[in-house]
């Protein structure tokens, strides 16, 4: 004879607090997309903090960033006007609203301030790496 436990269909499964707190920000990220007028997507791998850190200051009271592991950003933009766009997340991405702004004012905006930064171990170029010691 084996002590196995029967299984209570009627017994209410309890939810892990960090799927619901996972839900609770694609409510609310969501909503947020419902209401704004410009949505862009912003490729943060390899991008240095500072320099993410340096452009939320920059549009503070232009744009919102919103950060957050990228199935709770797709299913955000799943649940709003905003289809197209879960389809194009494949790397780590933050989600840029506006009101003020329009889409092509927030790509330049990062467009003009880009910055060159060292390259770390195992990181791949995207142009060629002049070894010869001289500038260019």
């Amino acid at each position: 004879m084996t002590d196995k436990k029967k299984i209570d269909p009627n017994h209410a499964h309890k939810e892990r607090p960090a799927i619901t707190k996972k839900k609770e920000k694609v409510k609310a990220v969501s909503k947020q997309l419902a209401k704004t007028k410009t949505v862009a997507l912003l490729n943060v791998r390899n991008l240095p903090d500072r320099i993410l850190q340096k452009a939320r200051k920059q549009l503070r009271g232009k744009a919102q960033f919103v950060m957050a592991k990228n199935t709770v950003l797709k299913r955000s933009l799943e649940a709003s006007e905003a289809k197209e766009l879960s389809k194009m997340i494949d790397s780590p991405t933050v989600v840029v609203i506006s009101d003020e702004m329009s889409a092509y004012s927030i790509y330049k905006h990062f467009k003009d301030n880009k910055v060159n930064v060292a390259a770390k171990p195992g990181q791949i170029a995207d142009r060629d790496i002049n070894c010869s010691g001289r500038r260019n």
